[in-house]
């Protein structure tokens, strides 16, 4: 007699009752929804970083607190 074994795996994967797709929870959603914001913000406050050294460079006076040293 012989056995079929992927008979045996649904089996015994139907008992312990694996669910075919996972579920969302709203953990999941809101940890996305905050990394996603936190990711934003750092590159706003990248951009606006070069930005401001841009314009810095492009100007070619120092600012009144770097000349009086």
């Amino acid at each position: 007699m012989t056995i079929d074994r992927a008979k045996v795996r649904r089996g015994r994967i139907g008992t312990i009752g694996r669910r075919a797709g996972p579920e969302v929870r709203t953990s999941d959603v809101v940890l996305a929804v905050v990394g996603v914001a936190l990711l934003a913000g750092l590159c706003l406050l990248g951009l606006a970083s070069m930005v401001g050294d841009a314009q810095g460079l492009a100007g070619g006076s120092l600012p009144a607190s770097v000349q009086t040293l």
